[in-house]
């Protein structure tokens, strides 16, 4: 019997998942089951609600995380899972917790990558075009779910496609260009763009309205390259900044929440952290430092953040603190965790040319450079850290 047939009832409920919030549902004892209705789910006569099969995904992983599932019986939930539209959203939550979780692991982090890739078949890639502004609404909304992770591991058409139209956006033009896209090509456009900071910087300056220069912000947010990285945080901190205190802010969180950037931003902090201190304010450096915990890397240099005749804010050197308890967690983690989910993933396919920077992966026109570290960050993290950083520079105008 492959129909899902699952208890809601309130009192079965577990307490756990990938949000610290309980079990929505009280599974059955075999998992192969489980697996084997979510994979005839849509095409059998009555198919499950997007909810639930958005519940077994994440609350699999939850397991899995803790120990509690095998990994491979979590990657085969989530391989047989089919997903149509509301689905997709808890997939890429599971994508940004294994990255997490994986760290700067750059061969776990390229094997993840080799499985991520087989959820997607070519046909799926090509309906996934940013080009294709004629896309129906429900493949609009897939497509700005799942645009980040396919340009994460260059899947299909992604990296090219948004770099295309940031060139577009550049020129304040963004017509042609579907409202649920704008933020992706605005952030990955220039994350996977070459040399283009100095045309970015121009086009900050001179916006021409409120809304261009919020895109520009969130490109200068999501940006990579250590040189460039590097750039944006001097000016940060120049005295000349063409950059608002609001708008400093939301870059400077943003950068950190891209995992490659993460020594870099380390470096820059414990180089002058009153400095930042003064012109980010403490709420915004504060997060800035707890939003490096994420990921598992190696942060023991803030660990001289918390001399307190450094003159450091208490509130700030609180999240130090947390921080430097969050990268042990993951630390520990993954000496207890990591050769299990390493032994569930695909290996990485051996190349057939003599050896290069990038290796292949199986699914369409798929190419993945492993990052110098494990690095991700999905484009409404970003988008979230602009609206809370604006929400806060206007109290800050209004009321102090």
């Amino acid at each position: 019997n492959t129909s899902l047939d699952i208890s809601q009832q309130l009192d079965q409920w577990i307490v756990f998942n990938l949000e610290t919030a309980p079990y929505r549902v009280n599974y059955h004892s075999s998992w192969d089951q489980i697996i084997a209705a979510l994979k005839t789910d849509l095409v059998a006569s009555t198919n499950t609600p997007d909810a639930i099969r958005a519940m077994i995904q994440e609350d699999a992983t939850a397991l899995a995380l803790a120990g509690c599932l095998p990994f491979p019986t979590m990657l085969s939930v989530l391989s047989n899972t089919q997903r149509n539209q509301a689905d997709w959203i808890p997939t890429v939550k599971i994508f940004d917790a294994i990255t997490a979780k994986i760290g700067d692991d750059q061969n776990v982090y390229a094997s993840f990558g080799v499985y991520v890739a087989s959820l997607f078949p070519e046909k799926v890639l090509n309906s996934f075009d940013l080009r294709n502004s004629s896309a129906n609404m429900n493949v609009e909304f897939v497509r700005a779910v799942v645009t980040p992770w396919l340009c994460e591991f260059n899947l299909g058409t992604c990296r090219q496609a948004t770099t295309e139209l940031f060139q577009q956006v550049l020129q304040g033009n963004i017509t042609g260009i579907d409202v649920e896209d704008i933020d992706n090509v605005a952030c990955l456009g220039a994350r996977y763009s070459t040399s283009v900071l100095g045309q970015l910087m121009t086009a900050y300056k001179n916006a021409p309205s409120p809304w261009l220069r919020y895109l520009y912000t969130l490109s200068l947010s999501c940006i990579r390259d250590p040189s460039s990285v590097q750039t944006i945080l001097k000016t940060i901190v120049s005295s000349s900044s063409p950059f608002t205190i609001g708008d400093a802010r939301a870059i400077m969180v943003g950068l950190a929440s891209s995992m490659q950037n993460s020594e870099v931003i380390v470096n820059f902090i414990v180089a002058q952290p009153l400095v930042i201190q003064e012109i980010l304010g403490i709420g915004a450096f504060s997060t800035t430092i707890k939003v490096l915990g994420k990921f598992k890397v190696d942060l023991s240099n803030l660990l001289s953040l918390t001399n307190m005749t450094l003159g450091l804010d208490p509130y700030v050197v609180q999240s130090v603190l947390w921080t430097m308890d969050a990268a042990n967690a993951s630390s520990i983690w993954w000496q207890n965790n990591g050769a299990a989910l390493e032994s569930s993933l695909p290996s990485i396919p051996q190349p057939t040319n003599p050896p290069s920077n990038s290796s292949t992966v199986p699914s369409g026109n798929i190419t993945t450079t492993p990052p110098s570290s494990s690095a991700k960050s999905l484009t409404d993290l970003h988008v979230f850290t602009l609206v809370v950083t604006t929400i806060l520079s206007i109290i800050t105008i209004n009321f102090f």
